[in-house]
């Protein structure tokens, strides 16, 4: 019979998949069902907060203090009378100490498998997660019909963005499932050959993503990878990993070039993206703003959840962006 600890990261691991997994997306607003059943997973993991051996020796992490402070900020700013609607802090108390109570769990979770099993079943699940959502991307590229069509997110731009149907939030999804992959594949759980061929889909929709901070994130983990192996020699392993994935990124262009991959509405990807159609300074420009907004209500916040509005009042240079552009970036705001 499991027991509380398993079955604690069994919903932990479940909170990493499903969300993620969730096909109904419709406009003008789509919908939260992923945000709420990622909630209730957490909240169905905690009841090994609540055991009697966990009150005996509580042990709180430091980095708990972190949503805490973020917390009493927005108390302070509801209680100026900073905040338009009560409901706006109530749903960013709640949220806080979920996250709070999640990080109490992960630590507790850590006392009882240890660290190292505790990562190994996280990035099984993981991995799992990023297999299945690669896969509903490759389905909805080539509009292959199969019995998933229910499941699967239908594709309605040339980005791939498998059923977290957003490109940047998939490419962020899948690049975890290949760090999991590494992980697994330096715990020895893995054959060579079987982390060839769990990487190639994976690699495959990164690159149709469009995302251009797959790089970034790839170029990270070889720094990270080399930075590690200088002063302990058993992660060497994990920089060849790394620099294979880039190698594999970079020759995965030239594949998804083949007239007989192309998709059925068309393609986009990191490269093009990076240096073609789509580079563009609206990062910049919203860094930018934000960072002025900032500067002007530096001692406790302009309020919560108003970047949009003051974006919108700060009367932005738009630079080498077009109105249409800005008036785009403030509608999706």
């Amino acid at each position: 019979m499991p027991s509380i600890a398993h079955i604690s990261l069994t919903f932990v691991g479940l909170m990493w998949v499903l969300p993620f997994l969730y096909y109904y997306h419709s406009y003008p607003l789509t919908t939260f069902y992923q945000e709420w059943g990622a909630a209730i997973l957490g909240l169905f993991a905690m009841p090994l907060l609540v055991t009697k051996r966990y009150w005996l020796q509580p042990e709180i992490p430091l980095i708990v203090l972190l949503p805490i402070g973020l917390l009493l900020l927005g108390m302070m700013q509801f209680v100026l009378g900073r905040v338009g609607y009560f409901e706006q802090i109530l749903l960013f108390a709640l949220y806080l100490l979920w996250a709070a109570l999640l990080m109490m769990l992960g630590q507790r979770l850590r006392e009882e498998f240890g660290l190292p099993a505790l990562a190994t079943a996280l990035a099984t699940f993981l991995l799992v997660g990023a297999e299945l959502n690669a896969l509903a991307g490759i389905l909805q590229n080539y509009r292959w019909h199969t019995f998933l069509d229910a499941v699967v997110t239908a594709k309605i731009s040339v980005a791939v963005y498998g059923n977290v149907a957003q490109p940047n939030h998939f490419a962020n999804y899948i690049t975890l499932g290949l760090i999991s992959l590494g992980l697994l594949h330096m715990r020895s759980l893995l054959r060579a050959w079987y982390v060839v061929l769990l990487t190639m889909p994976l690699l495959f929709v990164l690159v149709l993503s469009g995302s251009r901070s797959v790089w970034l994130y790839l170029l990270l983990m070889a720094g990270m990878a080399w930075w590690w192996q200088r002063s302990d020699k058993s992660c060497l392993p994990l920089l060849r990993y790394t620099l294979l994935l880039l190698l594999g990124f970079g020759l995965m262009h030239a594949v998804v070039q083949i007239p007989w991959l192309e998709g059925a509405s068309g393609s986009v990807t990191t490269m093009r993206r990076l240096f073609g159609e789509g580079a563009s300074g609206s990062i910049g420009l919203c860094c930018g703003e934000g960072w002025r907004i900032f500067t002007q209500f530096s001692s406790a916040g302009r309020w919560f959840g108003q970047f949009a509005w003051q974006h919108f009042n700060s009367a932005c240079f738009c630079g080498t962006q077009t109105l249409p552009v800005c008036i785009t970036m403030r509608i999706h705001w």
